[in-house]
C-alpha cells in the first residue's frame, strides 16, 4: 500500500509541518520518525554553535526521543558511511552518513543548503540517512548508502525507499564553469543535461534532480522529492543566503 500511494504521487512527497519542524508522512506510516527543523528549533549543529548539543538534545527531548541513544557526524564532504551495529559512540569524525537496524538509536546530520538522504528498506528494517552537499553528491555518496544497505544488510533496491530532503533548490543554487567542468571529468553529457541549466547567462545546478537520477539509475524506484528551498524559505538556515550567520538545521532519522 505504501508502495502504491508512492507511486501514485509520481514521486512528489509534501514533507507536513508540525509544530516547528517538518516531518515525513510517508515515513510516519512505516514506522518512523523523517524529520527535518526549521530556525525555530534553533541551530542545532554542535560544530556551529557552542550551544548546539545542548539544544539538539532539548529538541529531542520535545519530540519524545530523549530515551534513545543520539548519533551525529563531524561532516567533511566525504562518501563515508558508518555502520551502526555494536559499540555505538554520540561522536563520529570525518563522517557524513549512516546505516543501522537498532531501534534504540536517533540518526542526525546538519544542513545550511545541503541535502539530506533519508533511506528505508520497508522488508528489511534497515534505515540510513546521508548528508549530501555538492562535493558528496560528486563523490557519490547516495549510491554508497545504497551499495552499504546492500553489502551489509542484503537488501534489495526495491525494497529500498528513498525521501530526497529539503535542500537548496536547482533555481537559485548558482555555480561557476569550474564546478561543471568538475562534474564533466566523472559524468555523462547526457547526465548533466538534465541536472544543470543555463538562465540569463548563469549556471544553476539542481543537487536534487542529480541525486535523484542517479539512484534511479542504480535501480531505486521508489524516489520521494520535496519542492520546499532552504534559500528561498526564511524558516530554514541558508548560507547561501545567511553566510557566517547561517545556523543549521538538523535532519533526523529513527524508529518510532
Amino acid at each position: 500500500m505504501i508502495l502504491e500511494k508512492l507511486i501514485n504521487k509520481n514521486g512528489v512527497a509534501m514533507f507536513k509541518k508540525e509544530k516547528e519542524y517538518y516531518f515525513i508522512p510517508e515515513f510516519r506510516e512505516l514506522g518512523l520518525n523523517g524529520i527535518y527543523t526549521t530556525k525555530n528549533c534553533g541551530s542545532l549543529s554542535p560544530y556551529n554553535n557552542p550551544k548546539g548539543l545542548e539544544e539538539l538534545k532539548l529538541f529531542m527531548k520535545s519530540i519524545g526521543l530523549d530515551h534513545k541513544k543520539l548519533v551525529f557526524p563531524k561532516q567533511s564532504h566525504t562518501k563515508n558511511i558508518v555502520i551502526l551495529n555494536d559499540k555505538i559512540k554520540n561522536e563520529y569524525l570525518d563522517v557524513d552518513g549512516f546505516v543501522t537496524q537498532r531501534k534504540d538509536l536517533v540518526l542526525t546530520t546538519f544542513y545550511a543548503d545541503c541535502l539530506p538522504i533519508y533511506a528505508y528498506d520497508k522488508k528489511l528494517q534497515v534505515m540510513g540517512l546521508c548528508h549530501s552537499g555538492w562535493l558528496g553528491t560528486y563523490e557519490g555518496i547516495a549510491t554508497e548508502l545504497i551499495y552499504t544497505m546492500i553489502k551489509e544488510y542484503s537488501s534489495k533496491v526495491e525494497d529500498i525507499i528513498i525521501q530526497l530532503g529539503i535542500g537548496i533548490s536547482g533555481e537559485v543554487y548558482e555555480v561557476g564553469e569550474d564546478f561543471l567542468e568538475k562534474f564533466k571529468s566523472k559524468y555523462s553529457k547526457e547526465f548533466l543535461e538534465k541536472s544543470f541549466l543555463r538562465k540569463n547567462q548563469k549556471l544553476y545546478f539542481d543537487n536534487q534532480k542529480f541525486n535523484k537520477i542517479l539512484l534511479e539509475q542504480k535501480g531505486i524506484k521508489n524516489i520521494l522529492t520535496s519542492d520546499l528551498c532552504t534559500y528561498k524559505n526564511k524558516e530554514f538556515h541558508s548560507y547561501r543566503r545567511d553566510k557566517v550567520e547561517a545556523g543549521r538545521s538538523s535532519a533526523i532519522l529513527s524508529f518510532r
